[in-house]
């Protein structure tokens, strides 16, 4: 990563990783290599945050990756808690939040920053994230209620249509445009922004904490914006996977959180009664 040598520092990318060694080794790698583009106009630095993880990706990253900032948890602090713990100490002027099953193309970095930095009321921007065989990941929406959710009928009419198409074109350029929120697995957020709404809910083990933020976000008066020709791929459900029972229940017990605390009274009882059909399908 670049040095800052004036103390500024454009970036602050945070890595939470749980047993994702190899998956972690190819982030860092293109994270680095995205650094290395951009210099000496990006600057930034790396934080990662191990959950524990009994594969030895702390070790791995500090033999490897010996200028990123490694914090080693003692047990599973979960996403919000461990990401928190690298924005509080990073000084980035953006903090981008990024998993580890994630490989950064070129560009993107910059892309978002721009985009980012076109208005000053832009408070998270996120990329277009890819599957594996460069196909979309509908990973933006508005808000919708817990029914719609649970039927994955999710509303992303904000976007352009050719979005909601898939493949798309590699070479094609899309514009920027708001929508309610963006994915966690790649989300970039102002500094000054995370200051006024305060950091991710605590609350929330893993999953549903980025809309929650983004929701606080958007009613703090803060737009938040997809940027397509910002482009990650999105390997996906890496570490969630090989706790399969547990993920789906920590899934629904944010649901349930997430209705609680910003939806209506039927929200929460829809929330509730649909979490319970989940679990017992599972």
């Amino acid at each position: 990563m670049p040095d800052a040598p004036d103390g500024g520092i454009d970036l602050s990318v945070v890595i939470v990783s749980w047993n994702t060694k190899d998956l972690l080794r190819d982030c860092l790698a293109s994270v680095e290599a995205e650094f290395a583009r951009a210099a000496p106009g990006l600057r930034g630095d790396v934080w990662v945050v191990d959950n524990a993880s009994p594969d030895g990706s702390g070790a791995m990253v500090a033999a490897e990756f010996p200028r990123v900032r490694l914090i080693q948890n003692a047990d599973n602090a979960g996403f919000a808690r461990a990401n928190n713990q690298a924005i509080k100490q990073s000084e980035g002027r953006w903090v981008v939040l990024l998993n580890s099953d994630t490989v950064v193309q070129e560009g993107a970095f910059a892309a978002l920053l721009a985009a980012g930095e076109a208005s000053p009321s832009v408070g998270v921007v996120g990329p277009l994230l890819l599957n594996g065989d460069g196909t979309i990941q509908r990973s933006w929406s508005r808000f919708v209620g817990p029914l719609r959710e649970f039927l994955g009928r999710h509303d992303r009419s904000e976007a352009p249509p050719v979005l909601r198409e898939s493949p798309l074109p590699p070479a094609q350029s899309v514009p920027p445009c708001d929508v309610g929120w963006v994915s966690g697995a790649c989300l970039m957020a102002r500094r000054a922004a995370v200051e006024a709404v305060g950091l991710l809910d605590e609350g929330y083990f893993m999953y549903c904490e980025e809309t929650d933020w983004c929701l606080r976000f958007r009613r703090g008066g803060w737009k938040v914006r997809l940027v397509p020709d910002a482009r990650v791929v999105h390997l996906g459900g890496q570490s969630s996977r090989q706790v399969s029972r547990q993920t789906r229940e920590r899934l629904a017990a944010s649901k349930v959180r997430y209705y609680t605390r910003h939806g209506r009274p039927w929200d929460v009882w829809q929330a509730r009664a649909l979490s319970a059909l989940y679990l017992r399908r599972g």
